[in-house]
């Protein structure tokens, strides 16, 4: 099941949409349409508007979504840095916490990824300045409902935008906090230690937020469950990085792939999976590999049609594959990005070799124990 849905794309930088954000951005309309909070100098909501609901409600809707542009601004100002250093930036998929831009790599040199980090913030922070410029020149005029309406909506994405610049500098992973910590710390310790200080730093914070939330606020649990996972995710990913670096394919593939033939029979396959145990295999014929077909595809068949389809039936065709000379995190990261078990090494259209999630996983344990 897709989770997320393609909105276009920036600079080759696929947008993406959570099917979260579609509730949140509910609850923001509503919340919108039917509440109004003074707030410092703030006016935010339409709920004090003198107009009809279905008007306050057509209003939040469109502050909502103006909203979530704004997050979506936050994020392309991290994508863009990233890619002026250098860096490759896949995606970028809003979802009900915000939004998460997908890089190849997160930069280790601390200057530039505090770059990289700081920018996010700093645009947020710049744009609500922007804003509350033009909410304090509405204000201070009278004018028809939609002038009021315009200056409320102003001053409501105003505020939000400080709160997101304000929110994202918490020293906690995975907001920008986290990395500019980690930046810092680099300066004068290994990337390593950095991130396992940085990451144990948002977890106490994650940890005081929820007891805090347990007696004043429960949505303060859902954020300290959410930074809770995101530093122990950070910490993970950089371990898994440093373990496989300096590692190309070629080094930890296995050579000798075994295949199968797309004329052969579901029943066949399942004996050859149980005599080999293997849970997947390449289908080849006549050196060209056509696709992958695992244990997963034998199970979706009936028993009693087992013996009549055919493994070219059944397979997948789309090939997750790298080169040789691809590194190792690579190999990883597109198995992560696909949820498969196994990726193909390809040179010049042919089938080098095999790596397997359980390859990689060994290869970690093993280098993370100083086995090189």
């Amino acid at each position: 099941m897709k989770t997320s849905f393609l909105l276009g794309s920036i600079r080759a930088i696929a947008i993406r949409v959570h099917f979260t954000l579609l509730i949140i951005v509910a609850l923001f309309s509503w919340a919108f349409a039917t509440q109004s909070v003074a707030l410092l100098s703030f006016t935010i909501g339409f709920g004090n508007l003198s107009a009809h609901l279905w008007l306050r409600a057509v209003l939040g809707t469109v502050l909502a979504v103006l909203f979530f542009a704004c997050v979506l601004v936050h994020e392309l100002a991290h994508s863009l840095m990233a890619q002026r250093q250098g860096y490759g930036v896949r995606s970028i998929t809003l979802f009900v916490f915000g939004g998460i831009s997908q890089m190849e790599d997160i930069p280790r040199e601390p200057r530039l990824e505090l770059q990289v980090a700081g920018i996010g913030p700093l645009t947020s922070v710049a744009l609500g300045a922007l804003l509350y410029l033009g909410y304090t020149l509405l204000q201070t005029a009278n004018g028809p409902l939609m002038h009021e309406a315009l200056a409320t909506g102003l001053g409501t994405l105003a505020f939000y935008n400080f709160v997101l610049g304000l929110f994202n500098l918490v020293p906690a992973f995975p907001t920008d906090g986290g990395r500019l910590l980690r930046a810092m710390l680099a300066t004068f310790m290994d990337y390593d230690r950095a991130t396992h200080a940085a990451a144990a730093v948002g977890k106490g914070l994650a940890i005081a937020m929820a007891v805090f939330g347990i007696f004043y606020n429960f949505w303060l649990i859902l954020i300290a469950v959410f930074i809770y996972m995101g530093a122990s995710e950070e910490e993970r990913a950089v371990r898994v990085t440093l373990a496989l670096e300096g590692l190309k394919a070629r080094d930890i593939m296995t050579a000798q792939v075994k295949t199968v033939p797309p004329d052969m029979s579901i029943s066949a396959l399942a004996g050859r999976m149980l005599q080999d145990k293997h849970t997947g295999y390449p289908v080849e014929r006549e050196g060209k590999v056509l696709g992958v077909v695992t244990f997963s595809d034998v199970r979706a068949v009936s028993p009693e049609q087992r013996d009549t389809t055919r493994v070219s039936d059944v397979m997948s065709t789309s090939l997750i594959s790298v080169s040789p000379r691809s590194s190792a995190v690579d190999a990883f990261r597109r198995l992560q990005r696909a949820n498969v078990g196994r990726v193909l090494v390809m040179e010049d259209g042919r089938l080098a070799g095999i790596i397997t999630r359980s390859d990689l996983l060994q290869v970690i344990q093993m280098r993370g124990a100083g086995v090189q």
